[in-house]
Parts: C-alpha cells; sequence; structure tokens
C-alpha cells in the first residue's frame, strides 16, 4: 500500500484513457480525491466519473469535456445534468451494489473515504455501492479521514486490498437540516398524524422531510430502517423519539445506508453501536421491508 502526501497527489499516475472512477457520494465523498479528478483528467485523456448524490461543490467547476454517469441528478448533480454532461443510468439505486460488486458494472478506479477506529478502518458516512465495487476495481485509492467518524456495520475487513492512501484532517462534506415553511410545515403536520407510535420510518432528503421528522418530536418508541440518516433522526434519537424497541427486524438498533448530516449526525454515529449502516441489499431489500411491522416510508 503506497501512502501518499496531499501537496504530492497526482491521480494521473493511476487513472488510464477510458477508465471508469467510481467517487464515493454525499457526506462519504474523498473530497481531496475528488478535488484531484479534474487535473487528472487534463494529463491522462478522456475517463468516466461515476457520481451518486452530490452535496458538495467538487464537481461545480470542472472541464466542460469532462463526462460524468450516476444514478440520478441528486443534490449538485443537476448543474452537471443541466450542462448536458451527465449520463443518468436507468437501474434501480439497489441494483447498483449487487452489479459493481460482481463487476457487471465496471469500476477500474475507486475514490473511497475511511475513518480510522482501534480495531481498523470503516468505510465512514455510507456503506453503498462504492464500498462493494472495491474487490473488483483494478485501483483502490482511500481518503483516510481524522474528522469523519468511526461507523458500525461499515467495517473494512483486513483482506480488502487497498492500492493506495491519502490521509487528511478536514470535516465531511455537511448537509445541515433544511429549513422548513409555512408550506413544508403544513405537509409535514398532515403526514405526522398518519403515522402511529411504534412504527419503522424510512425518510428522504429535504425540507419537507426533515419538517415531517420535527413534526414526529411526540410520537413514541419509533424505529429507523432507512436509505439516509441525517441531522433531524439523530436529534429524535437523542431524545428517546425512536428507539428501535418495537422493530421486528434489527430491534434496537437504527439501520441506514448513507449519511446526509453534518456534525450532529456525525458525532452519535461515532463508535455508536446502536447506529448501523448496512449495504443496499439490506436496507433496500423488499424481502426485509415485507418483514419490518409497521414499516413506514416518506
Amino acid at each position: 500500500m503506497r501512502r501518499i502526501g496531499t501537496d504530492a497527489l497526482d491521480l494521473a499516475a493511476f487513472i488510464r484513457p477510458g477508465d471508469r472512477v467510481l467517487c464515493g457520494q454525499v457526506s462519504a465523498e474523498p473530497q481531496t480525491l475528488a478535488a484531484a479528478l479534474p487535473a487528472a483528467f487534463g494529463t491522462v485523456g478522456p475517463f468516466e466519473t461515476f457520481l451518486g448524490t452530490v452535496m458538495s461543490n467538487s464537481f461545480d467547476a470542472v472541464p466542460t469535456d469532462m463526462p460524468f454517469a450516476g444514478y440520478g441528478a441528486m443534490g449538485r448533480a443537476s448543474r452537471i445534468a443541466r450542462r448536458g454532461r451527465l449520463d443518468v443510468w436507468p437501474l434501480h439505486y439497489s441494483a447498483l451494489e449487487a452489479g459493481f460488486a460482481s463487476g457487471a458494472i465496471r469500476a477500474d478506479v475507486v475514490l473511497i473515504q475511511l475513518a480510522e477506529g482501534p480495531g481498523g478502518r470503516c468505510a465512514t458516512l455510507a456503506n453503498d455501492y462504492v464500498l462493494a465495487a472495491v474487490r473488483q476495481a483494478r485501483c483502490v485509492i482511500a481518503e483516510v479521514n481524522a474528522r469523519a467518524p468511526w461507523c458500525a456495520g461499515a467495517e473494512i475487513p483486513p483482506d480488502l486490498r487497498i492500492d493506495a492512501v491519502v490521509e487528511t484532517d478536514r470535516e465531511p462534506v455537511s448537509s445541515p437540516a433544511a429549513a422548513a415553511g409555512e408550506v413544508e410545515r403544513a405537509i409535514a403536520k398532515h403526514v405526522a398524524a398518519l403515522i402511529p407510535d411504534g412504527a419503522t420510518i424510512q425518510i428522504g432528503i429535504g425540507a419537507i422531510p426533515d419538517a415531517i421528522l420535527d413534526g414526529l418530536a411526540d410520537h413514541r418508541d419509533l424505529g429507523i430502517h432507512s436509505g439516509v440518516f441525517g441531522d433531524r433522526m439523530a436529534a429524535l434519537l437523542s431524545r428517546g423519539v425512536f428507539t428501535n424497541a418495537r422493530k421486528s427486524v434489527d430491534p434496537g438498533l437504527a439501520i441506514a445506508n448513507v449519511v446526509v448530516g453534518s456534525r450532529p449526525a456525525f458525532d452519535l454515529l461515532h463508535h455508536n453501536e446502536a447506529i448501523r449502516l448496512r449495504p443496499a441489499a439490506h436496507t433496500h431489500a423488499f424481502d426485509v421491508l415485507a418483514r419490518q411491522a409497521r414499516m413506514i416510508a416518506v
């Protein structure tokens, strides 16, 4: 394994023309590695970068001919889509993990953010298709971020090959809870009234989902089985609204796939065995969802 200083980082040494480069998404984005992609594109020549949901400004000012692919134009990836540079794949999110893991979907170079813990490293802030692609990639470059939380459920097995490591100390990509207006609060009031105590919740990203979570403050014994985990969930978990006690699958545990949040969520996740990041094969699986009593997706 090669260690590289941030001042000596040159992705052109690892990427070949025609490659597909996979970059971590949302709070799991390896920002230092992502920032080095445009320079590599100028040196190497054409390669494709696969993005998920983008919450940073890392790709706002890239070469106009730099191509991207993704499973949707979410977050700031919509800016790339408006420039006509994003090829959106017609795939369900849950199909990506299996496709990359099997090699049916090609990923030549994987850029991933990791966190260091007493027992080893973890794929911090996400347990998604990026981690699944690591075993099949020709080259894996990890950004080990000292400020990223150690997340239970996304531990890296010791035999996982990592070709190069860049050590950084920077705040992960933050997506604070969205501010709610009058319309969002009105919608949230209606939705919250439809959710009973003891329900297990799956919820998305944005002002309306965050307002709905605010509207659940007086509920009891709610559970979390969700694609995303963020600041509002963290706050309600800390206050005892989410206990996960009445879940039929993973009782006592909050389950999520990726983190879309900021420091409050990161701090709660750090070495917290009661919150587990699980792959989409669990968080998005029909059979798992069907066995989860009182499962409500918002």
